[in-house]
């Protein structure tokens, strides 16, 4: 994984017209996106529309990301990012672990990050009139329904994971909802969900040094690497989109990295940030970033914001693995 330095970023919402700036420590992150070999080697599920060992992992929930997370943290002798806990289930009874499988490495870069770093782009523009299809309203669960696994995860043999789609779309289209959702989903500060009954549904133990998925202030920062502009380098060399994909994932880490050495942060697939999107209108809806195999070249840009519910699996999203890096 890279260490990615401290750092301000400037985060903006173009539905709300609203800007603000967050500080972001330093933490590790994944050079791509997580694979369909590593996702398949630990879970024993093959979820993606492609197929391929080196092809980034796609179809996957909010909350199965979350549970790999875990489980590859258990596996790493890591302490999960994640509590998860379910008001309807018995208390969570975890199988021995007995002799984890053999070490799967995280991937690394194929490619060098030296030499010099591609000119800035210019800054982001005004998006074109048809940048925003129509919104599609996928099929959801009743507000605070359940919204979490009732066990934690072991590493050896298939786990469970969140909850069955509820819902998809096109690729590459919009995840929308054509009315406000009721905020009795629960939700705390910071994100952790709060189910019904005051029972937490998901808690981001921030101490914790196992494998999680990144905020979105740290994805934005990671993915400007010190740059200002719309992208990190010319959206053919960095980024696999509609234009250059064949309408297809592609195999991580065969674009140009950034600065930092981080492949795919722009194309190929949306990934799944931590953060809601926005609590007081789209409830648990979750952000994503970065664009994917299927989009137009002004959705591959380190600023745009997308949002899709928790439960539902896409073929134009997956993943990437942070860590936090110890408080000194």
């Amino acid at each position: 994984m890279i260490e990615v330095p401290a750092g301000e970023v400037t985060l903006s919402d173009r539905r709300t017209q609203r800007r603000w700036t967050v500080r972001v420590e330093p933490f590790r992150l994944a050079a791509v996106p997580v694979t369909q070999a590593l996702y398949g080697a630990l879970s024993g599920r093959h979820p993606s529309g492609s197929s391929g060992d080196d092809l980034p992992v796609e179809t996957v929930s909010w909350w199965d990301a979350l549970n790999f997370c875990n489980a590859l943290s258990i596996r790493d002798g890591l302490t999960p990012a994640y509590r998860f806990t379910h008001p309807t289930s018995p208390p969570p009874v975890n199988p021995p672990l007995g002799n984890p499988p053999p070490a799967i490495p995280l991937p690394v870069n194929p490619l060098s990050a030296a030499g010099a770093t591609p000119p800035s782009p210019p800054p982001d523009g005004p998006l074109p009139p048809d940048a925003t299809p129509p919104g599609v309203a996928p099929s959801l669960p009743a507000p605070g329904g359940p919204l979490a696994p009732d066990n934690l995860l072991v590493p050896n043999g298939p786990f469970p994971l969140g909850g069955p789609p509820h819902g998809s779309l096109p690729p590459g289209g919009p995840i929308e909802r054509n009315s406000p959702i009721p905020l009795d989903e629960g939700l705390l500060p910071g994100g952790d969900v709060l189910l019904g009954d005051g029972t937490p549904g998901v808690i981001w133990q921030r101490d914790a040094d196992g494998y999680r998925l990144p905020t979105e202030a740290e994805w934005e920062h990671a993915c400007r690497a010190g740059t200002a502009g719309p992208r990190y380098g010319p959206i053919d060399e960095i980024a696999w989109y509609r234009d250059n994909s064949g309408e297809q994932p592609r195999e991580v880490g065969t674009r140009q990295p950034n600065a930092w050495g981080l492949h795919d942060m722009l194309g190929n697939v949306w990934e799944w940030c931590w953060d809601v999107y926005d609590a007081e209108v789209y409830g648990t809806y979750r952000v994503l970033r970065g664009g994917g195999w299927f989009d137009e070249h002004w959705s591959c840009r380190a600023s745009v914001r997308r949002r899709s519910h928790p439960t539902l699996r896409l073929d134009d999203v997956g993943f990437r693995l942070a860590r936090s890096l110890p408080v000194t």
